[in-house]
């Protein structure tokens, strides 16, 4: 029986954040499942999460870090091309060598900083080749195409893909690990008879703006009951600092600080209110039903925040608002607030865990 062969190409960075490389491990885990081989491509920026692919049990290939203290800007390439921290094409010939490797049946590229040039010189190896991407700015040479944000559709990549590319949008297909389908029923169920009792700062795998230390400012500047818990995680690309230690020193509130989950799903499932950035976690907490105030931390979530505050399954802010008092005010209408059990309601009508096994199936098929 022959085993189908998938290489993952993407990065992780303090400046990339640790998202894309996430749901990465996560459609990796389900294929292998499956019974296929999945292989990691990752380059060795600084401040990179590359150790985790290896915890999961995966193979890394770890490209070099570029010796060049200074990337200067490509005018020709995409906005995001600097992120891959050389130049694209030699991202490309360094990728293709390990490629030519591997036997690939399908390459799987999450990362802004790469679009069709690079996909024409890796596609020499005979793959197929699958882009996960939520920005639509770039061209891809691409045979499936996946972006799971709310509202995204074939109109938004007219002539940035081959017309023979299949896609999947939408958060029908968001790449959930099992465990937030497992948690779904249980999180939805508690949320009938509304009141905080628990809240959860979560800005991703890095906070590099400070976002965590503002909001903590925010929730000082009111009145919380002493009866309310407070968890923040900082994720792996960040740690609690001496700033941190300071203001939660303040509070009269029992406060826990993760650095590394990997049990979101069940701390989701008893967390009332969310504070956090707009990215990717936005569709587990949809899973989930648990309302959230979001702030678009990075040009992609931009969209993602103004699509869910549109539609009433979350509130978006900006990062103005955790200076000018704004959000401590929100967080002190919610506090008092019945109506959160409406937002826990919209939001779970918009995810509903099952994406990694569809992907999986139309990837597979």
């Amino acid at each position: 029986m022959t085993v189908a062969r998938f290489v993952f190409r993407v990065d992780s960075s303090r400046q990339i954040g640790g998202g894309h490389l996430a749901r990465c491990l996560t459609l990796a885990k389900g294929l292998k499942e499956k019974g296929s081989k999945c292989i990691f491509i990752c380059r060795d920026l600084a401040w990179n999460l590359n150790a985790l692919v290896i915890s999961e049990g995966f193979e890394l290939i770890e490209l070099p870090r570029s010796d060049d203290a200074f990337l200067p800007p490509d005018k020709s390439a995409p906005a995001h091309s600097h992120w891959l921290g050389v130049k694209w094409d030699i991202d490309a010939l360094e990728t293709l060598n390990a490629l030519n490797r591997l036997n690939a049946d399908w390459i799987i590229v999450d990362h802004y900083g790469l679009w069709e040039d690079w996909q024409h010189v890796v596609r020499r190896c005979g793959a197929k080749i699958m882009v996960i991407d939520d920005l639509g700015d770039r061209k891809h040479h691409c045979d499936l195409l996946l972006d799971q944000n709310l509202g995204s559709d074939t109109l938004g990549y007219k002539g940035l893909i081959p017309s023979v590319c299949e896609t999947l949008f939408g958060p029908d297909y968001a790449l959930l690990r099992p465990e937030f389908k497992e948690y779904r029923e249980a999180s939805l169920a508690r949320r009938v008879s509304y009141g905080i009792e628990n809240i959860l700062i979560n800005f991703g795998g890095g906070d590099p703006d400070n976002h965590i230390a503002r909001v903590l400012r925010a929730l000082l500047s009111i009145d919380i009951s002493s009866n309310v818990t407070i968890s923040i995680i900082f994720g792996g690309l960040s740690a609690i600092n001496e700033e941190h230690k300071q203001l939660i020193s303040q509070f009269s509130n029992t406060i826990t600080s993760y650095g590394m989950v990997s049990n979101m799903a069940e701390i989701l499932s008893v967390s009332d209110l969310v504070i956090g950035a707009a990215g990717s976690s936005s569709w587990e907490r949809c899973c989930l039903g648990v309302p959230s105030i979001i702030f678009p931390v990075a040009l992609n979530q931009s969209r993602i925040a103004e699509q869910l505050s549109k539609c009433g399954a979350a509130i978006a802010l900006t990062n103005q608002d955790l200076s000018n008092g704004h959000l401590g005010l929100l967080v002190n209408q919610m506090l008092q607030s019945q109506d959160l059990a409406k937002m826990s309601k919209i939001a779970a009508t918009i995810c509903d865990g099952n994406g990694l096994a569809k992907v999986i199936g139309i990837i597979n098929a």
